[in-house]
């Protein structure tokens, strides 16, 4: 029996999930990396690696395969329709994509079970690519018409393949979030704005770290309380006599 086995007999946290949190707290030490990583290609091609692992390592070679399909199909549309109507497809498809998937993979079923499946991300990656969109076809508008929103993220060119697959497969957000403007990203990859390290007047006065322990205690807490009721209170309950007759 290996070390995860004797995790999930002791802790009797379902596999899927305790899978799902190492791969959580894989995190704090990918995100790290970026640091020492140069700026520019080299960020995006660690974005792609990395990213690419984790859903593999999360959700299996099935997974990660359902997962690519909704930023390639959406950069292909991002090619050959107008520019002017594009978004609108892009939505349609991505979301109808997720939600066929949600049904085939019974996902409501499978999360009460303890098991986590792919259509988490790829709600995250529908965003992504929903975003992507609407801020190209933003970028045919003319900016005394935009909003204050368009104005800060709309694109001007379509980004390149290599970038576009960087911003999907974030390590620090592929999995579960939080959603970000393409914009903002590439700030960070590529050093610019609040992220320039010589522009420290645009950077908040505070440390990091008093928000990252807060974050992780609470983190820890919702994960105990999250265990505490999926024992106590299982998704089968609501199928029992007591339940139906109450």
């Amino acid at each position: 029996m290996d070390s995860l086995e004797i995790l999930v007999e002791k802790s009797e946290i379902p596999f899927g999930i305790i899978k799902f949190l190492l791969c959580l707290f894989s995190l704090l030490p990918l995100s790290l990396f970026y640091k020492i990583v140069p700026v520019g290609r080299s960020r995006e091609l660690y974005s792609i690696i990395s990213g690419t692992y984790l859903t593999f390592i999360g959700y299996g070679f099935a997974g990660l395969e359902n997962l690519i399909i909704s930023p390639l199909v959406t950069y292909l549309l991002l090619l050959i329709l107008p520019r002017s109507s594009c978004a609108l497809w892009i939505s349609g498809f991505c979301f109808a994509h997720l939600i066929v998937c949600h049904v085939v993979n019974a996902s409501g079923a499978s999360w009460s079970e303890g098991n986590i499946d792919f259509t988490g991300s790829q709600m995250v990656l529908v965003l992504k690519c929903v975003a992507v969109a609407f801020n190209y076809q933003d970028g045919t508008i003319s900016k005394s018409e935009m909003t204050s929103h368009q104005t800060a993220t709309h694109l001007t060119s379509l980004p390149s393949l290599p970038a576009f697959l960087a911003y999907m497969t974030d390590p620090t957000t592929v999995l579960i979030g939080p959603f970000l403007e393409y914009k903002h990203y590439n700030n960070f990859i590529h050093n610019k704005g609040v992220y320039d390290p010589l522009a420290k007047s645009l950077r908040p006065a505070s440390s990091w770290l008093p928000s990252f322990l807060t974050t992780f205690f609470f983190t820890l807490l919702y994960l105990a309380l999250h265990t505490y009721l999926m024992r106590a209170f299982p998704y089968s309950l609501i199928t029992t006599p007591e339940w139906l007759q109450a």
